[in-house]
């Protein structure tokens, strides 16, 4: 059971760099079309900050990566209390 915790620990951590990767990627004005890498990168953190972006944007400012992050860290929390 902790080595499956470990994992998840690692698998958010891993998630959250690319979901802060993505937002410095969006700064750049990168074509996430023409790029399989960040291609990638968007088809993985889409279906995360898509349900977000729905109560998360204000105006042209986008807050679901922040909100997204809230939520995991709140996760990794959650999993550090059942060790």
């Amino acid at each position: 059971m902790l080595n499956f915790i470990v994992f998840l620990n690692f698998a958010i951590n891993i998630y959250i760099g690319l979901i802060f990767f993505r937002v410095i990627l969006s700064w750049i004005r990168v074509d996430f079309e023409g790029n399989f890498f960040f291609r990638f990168i968007f088809e993985l953190t889409e279906p995360m900050l898509a349900p977000f972006r729905k109560i998360g944007s204000a105006g042209f400012l986008d807050f679901s990566p922040l909100i997204a992050i809230i939520l995991l860290e709140l996760i990794k929390r959650a999993l550090s209390l059942l060790v």
